[in-house]
Protein backbone atom coordinates (compact mmCIF):
# COMPACT_ATOMS: atom_id res chain seq x y z
CA UNK A 1 0.00 0.00 0.00
CA UNK A 2 1.42 3.29 -0.92
CA UNK A 3 2.43 6.70 1.33
CA UNK A 4 -0.94 8.26 -0.73
CA UNK A 5 -3.65 5.60 -0.62
CA UNK A 6 -2.46 5.34 3.11
CA UNK A 7 -3.42 9.00 3.86
CA UNK A 8 -6.18 9.02 1.84
CA UNK A 9 -7.61 6.31 3.82
CA UNK A 10 -6.75 8.02 7.14
CA UNK A 11 -8.57 11.06 5.83
CA UNK A 12 -11.60 8.89 5.14
CA UNK A 13 -11.63 7.88 8.97
CA UNK A 14 -11.00 11.53 10.07
CA UNK A 15 -13.96 12.43 8.28
CA UNK A 16 -16.20 9.34 9.07
CA UNK A 17 -15.06 10.08 12.87
CA UNK A 18 -16.00 13.72 12.83
CA UNK A 19 -19.60 12.77 10.85
CA UNK A 20 -19.81 10.46 14.10
CA UNK A 21 -19.24 12.42 16.27
CA UNK A 22 -21.39 15.18 14.89
CA UNK A 23 -24.53 12.74 15.24
CA UNK A 24 -23.55 11.56 18.82
CA UNK A 25 -23.38 15.57 19.91
CA UNK A 26 -26.76 15.70 18.72
CA UNK A 27 -28.33 12.74 20.50
CA UNK A 28 -30.73 14.02 23.64
CA UNK A 29 -31.40 17.91 21.45
CA UNK A 30 -34.74 18.33 20.80
CA UNK A 31 -35.63 17.78 16.77
CA UNK A 32 -35.37 21.07 15.49
CA UNK A 33 -37.95 20.67 13.40
CA UNK A 34 -40.43 20.46 16.49
CA UNK A 35 -40.91 24.06 17.56
CA UNK A 36 -41.82 24.63 21.38
CA UNK A 37 -44.87 25.94 22.23
CA UNK A 38 -45.89 29.09 23.43
CA UNK A 39 -48.43 30.98 25.03
CA UNK A 40 -50.47 33.43 22.99
CA UNK A 41 -51.38 36.90 25.24
CA UNK A 42 -55.19 36.77 24.41
CA UNK A 43 -56.38 33.20 24.19
CA UNK A 44 -55.14 29.88 23.49
CA UNK A 45 -55.92 26.92 22.28
CA UNK A 46 -55.70 23.54 23.74
CA UNK A 47 -56.69 20.31 21.35
CA UNK A 48 -56.94 16.34 22.35
CA UNK A 49 -57.46 14.04 19.46
CA UNK A 50 -58.76 10.18 19.59
CA UNK A 51 -55.24 9.11 19.83
CA UNK A 52 -54.61 11.18 22.82
CA UNK A 53 -52.17 13.53 21.08
CA UNK A 54 -52.33 17.23 23.23
CA UNK A 55 -51.43 20.41 21.68
CA UNK A 56 -51.20 23.80 22.91
CA UNK A 57 -51.90 26.10 19.70
CA UNK A 58 -51.15 23.48 17.05
CA UNK A 59 -47.63 22.26 18.83
CA UNK A 60 -47.90 18.94 20.34
CA UNK A 61 -46.89 18.79 24.06
CA UNK A 62 -46.96 16.62 26.91
CA UNK A 63 -48.83 17.05 30.07
CA UNK A 64 -46.37 18.40 31.98
CA UNK A 65 -45.24 20.72 29.00
CA UNK A 66 -49.31 21.62 29.94
CA UNK A 67 -48.24 22.54 33.62
CA UNK A 68 -45.61 24.46 32.87
CA UNK A 69 -47.71 26.53 29.58
CA UNK A 70 -50.75 27.52 32.42
CA UNK A 71 -48.26 28.48 34.87
CA UNK A 72 -46.82 30.78 32.46
CA UNK A 73 -50.46 32.12 31.64
CA UNK A 74 -50.56 33.10 35.73
CA UNK A 75 -47.98 34.83 35.37
CA UNK A 76 -48.73 37.41 32.80
CA UNK A 77 -50.75 40.63 33.40
CA UNK A 78 -53.72 39.89 32.08
CA UNK A 79 -54.73 36.27 32.23
CA UNK A 80 -55.55 34.42 28.27
CA UNK A 81 -58.24 32.60 27.64
CA UNK A 82 -58.10 29.19 27.11
CA UNK A 83 -60.27 26.87 24.74
CA UNK A 84 -60.09 23.27 25.40
CA UNK A 85 -61.31 21.53 22.08
CA UNK A 86 -61.69 17.54 22.58
CA UNK A 87 -62.11 15.66 19.81
CA UNK A 88 -65.35 13.28 19.65
CA UNK A 89 -62.79 10.39 19.85
CA UNK A 90 -60.80 11.72 22.71
CA UNK A 91 -60.49 9.07 25.39
CA UNK A 92 -62.49 10.51 28.53
CA UNK A 93 -59.85 9.32 31.11
CA UNK A 94 -57.32 11.64 29.53
CA UNK A 95 -59.45 14.46 28.83
CA UNK A 96 -60.09 14.34 32.85
CA UNK A 97 -56.63 14.32 33.68
CA UNK A 98 -56.09 17.33 31.47
CA UNK A 99 -58.90 18.95 33.30
CA UNK A 100 -57.28 17.93 36.84
CA UNK A 101 -54.12 19.76 35.41
CA UNK A 102 -56.23 22.88 33.99
CA UNK A 103 -57.99 22.82 37.52
CA UNK A 104 -54.70 22.71 39.52
CA UNK A 105 -53.40 25.46 37.62
CA UNK A 106 -55.83 27.94 39.08
CA UNK A 107 -55.98 29.60 35.59
CA UNK A 108 -59.86 31.61 35.65
CA UNK A 109 -60.78 31.75 31.95
CA UNK A 110 -61.13 28.68 30.82
CA UNK A 111 -63.93 27.76 28.45
CA UNK A 112 -65.00 24.73 26.28
CA UNK A 113 -65.15 24.72 22.51
CA UNK A 114 -67.26 22.88 19.76
CA UNK A 115 -69.26 21.05 22.41
CA UNK A 116 -72.59 21.99 20.66
CA UNK A 117 -71.03 19.40 17.58
CA UNK A 118 -72.22 17.24 19.74
CA UNK A 119 -75.24 17.54 21.39
CA UNK A 120 -76.72 15.76 23.91
CA UNK A 121 -80.19 14.29 23.70
CA UNK A 122 -82.24 14.65 27.06
CA UNK A 123 -83.75 11.58 28.97
CA UNK A 124 -87.24 10.69 28.00
CA UNK A 125 -89.63 11.48 30.87
CA UNK A 126 -92.22 8.37 31.56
Amino acid sequence: MSLLSRGGSLFLLAALSSLALAGCAQEGEPDPSQEAATVQPTMNTLTIDGTGSLRWNDTQITLDELADLLAQTRQMPTEPELQFRPSAGASYETSAEILRVIKQSGITKFGFVGKEKYPVTEPAED
